[in-house]
């Protein structure tokens, strides 16, 4: 699963393994009953920080020292706002990680759509081809470890799509 730093995504996964040069040995997590056999995956099962203890035990009795992941579930998709006007389309998102990259798509009122295009600024002039359309932008954004949120921008009239006299 995804990890950026302490940040992990719902479906990370630690796989404990331990070996000795003398026997055999086993993984040991510490829960709130004391030591227990580590299981062959472990996963964290709240959102938020917590934290796996784990430790090797050999067939003699020896142990080594505890290893300490301190990890953060990060269920929450970012958090975008938007704004439009007939030039540019700013986008301010926020996540409790770190952010990913945004995922833009153009519409004109007429259906005319554009692919996606990832962008990494906040500041995006529309595009030429919709230059003179009402147009709307749908945005993704997307954290460090996959959680994503989507949301579409009202209809703006862009320069050129206004009607004039003359």
């Amino acid at each position: 699963g995804s990890r950026d730093g302490m940040c992990v995504g719902s479906n990370w996964k630690l796989y404990p393994s331990s070996n000795d040069n003398h026997s055999d040995s086993n993984v040991e997590l510490l829960s709130q009953s004391g030591w227990i056999s580590a299981p062959q995956s472990i996963s964290p099962t709240a959102g938020g920080t917590s934290s796996i203890i784990l430790r090797a035990t050999d067939f003699a009795g020896y142990t080594s020292n505890p290893q300490n992941w301190s990890i953060y579930l990060d269920l929450a998709p970012p958090t975008i706002q938007t704004s439009i006007n007939s030039t540019f389309l700013t986008i301010n998102a926020t996540d409790n990680c770190s952010l990913g990259y945004q995922l833009v798509q153009w519409e004109t009122l007429g259906g005319q759509s554009s692919g996606w295009a990832m962008y990494n600024q906040t500041q995006i002039s529309i595009p030429l081809p919709f230059n003179g359309s009402i147009v709307r932008a749908t945005i993704k954004s997307f954290d460090s470890v996959n959680n994503s949120d989507t949301t579409i921008t009202n209809w703006v009239n862009t320069l050129g799509s206004n009607p004039q006299s003359y």
